[in-house]
């Protein structure tokens, strides 16, 4: 009892404080990013305290998402035999879901609506080549009351890289959403994280969508959050801990691209809006069908109740090996 309490402290110390340092990180390199994307050579970052409170209410929900892994990894870490950890993971994860993230969606919206406005134009900074598609040009002077530019251009598409001098320019910021090309090319993406970023922004739009609907819809999108709260059946999967941590992340993968997919991909509404017609009869299809996406309703559940059966066989296993290697121990004894 007492061992149970003290993990049950020590899974929520080591929950908050996590999260709480995800977020702030995030939050950060959310500002330091979107600061560059206005910047322009010769200019120096400056900490911005609303940048930084976007960051933090941008990123707290996704991190509290992700939070039932976070707690998954500590159990995969810290193997616990009693059930009041359990019940604290629950309990937290479940709070989470029905307080804090809608909460914090709703806030974010709202300070996003306060921050709106048309963005500044970023003048160029003169004295440094960039390079435009083919050409490179040189600034060597900015208007100062407009964005007009002068200087030298030199087309690398010539045979002898024709070089050509060009005075009251029109400058244009649209450089991949930064100011400046030599900032695009230093903080450019990769692919990798780039496809990382998007799928991101799209489980934003849904936490947009159903936060900002009835409190049985985001009930419905709360699905997501009880399959994610199975995946602690696998933290015994396996007597190899790298292996355990293995699944995790695979399952919560797999459950998350799984909602994004039902929320956005056009072929899966169209295979539910079937669903829809075919059990339409059906009073839980015909209800929720009003509110939530029902085929990703049922998947979530069917989800969770796979992965509880599957953690209650392993403890179950784990259980019988323990005593059965106890009565050796005793009979050796």
């Amino acid at each position: 009892m007492k061992k149970g309490l003290l993990s049950s402290v020590f899974l929520l110390v080591y929950y908050i404080g996590i999260c709480a340092v995800l977020i702030c990180a995030l939050a950060t390199l959310y500002m330091i990013y979107t600061l560059c994307s206005s910047l322009v050579a010769g200019q120096v970052l400056s900490f911005d305290l609303q940048l930084f409170l976007s960051g933090l209410l941008y990123f707290a929900p996704l991190v509290l998402v992700f939070g039932a892994l976070l707690m998954v990894l500590f159990f995969i870490r810290h193997p616990v035999s009693s059930i009041i950890p359990l019940i604290v993971y629950c309990l937290i994860y479940a709070s989470s879901w029905f307080f804090v993230i809608p909460q914090l969606v709703r806030m974010n919206i709202s300070f996003k609506e306060k921050l709106v406005g048309e963005r500044e134009v970023i003048k160029p900074s003169a004295g440094y080549f960039r390079r435009m598609g083919s050409a490179i040009f040189y600034y060597s002077s900015v208007g100062e009351e407009d964005s007009l530019v002068s200087g030298v251009g030199v087309d690398t598409t010539a045979t002898n890289n024709k070089v050509y001098v060009f005075s009251n320019l029109d400058f244009s910021p649209e450089n991949g959403g930064f100011s400046d090309s030599l900032i695009l090319d230093t903080l450019e993406m990769p692919p990798a994280l780039s496809l990382l970023v998007s799928r991101g922004s799209l489980l934003w739009t849904i936490f947009n969508r159903c936060a900002s609907g009835s409190f049985i819809g985001w009930l419905c999108f709360a699905s997501l959050g009880l399959a994610l709260l199975g995946v602690c059946g696998l933290r015994k999967l396996s007597v190899w801990r790298l292996v355990n941590v293995l699944f995790a992340l695979i399952a919560t993968g797999g459950i998350i691209t799984f909602n994004v997919i039902g929320y956005t991909n056009h072929a899966f509404v169209q295979m539910e809006n079937s669903l829809i017609t075919s059990m339409g009869a059906v009073p839980f299809i015909k209800r929720i069908s009003t509110v939530g996406n029902p085929l990703v309703i049922l998947g979530n559940i069917l989800a969770f109740v796979i992965l509880v059966v599957i953690g209650i066989v392993l403890g179950g296993r784990h259980r019988f090996e323990l005593a059965q290697h106890a009565a050796e121990e005793e009979e050796f004894v």
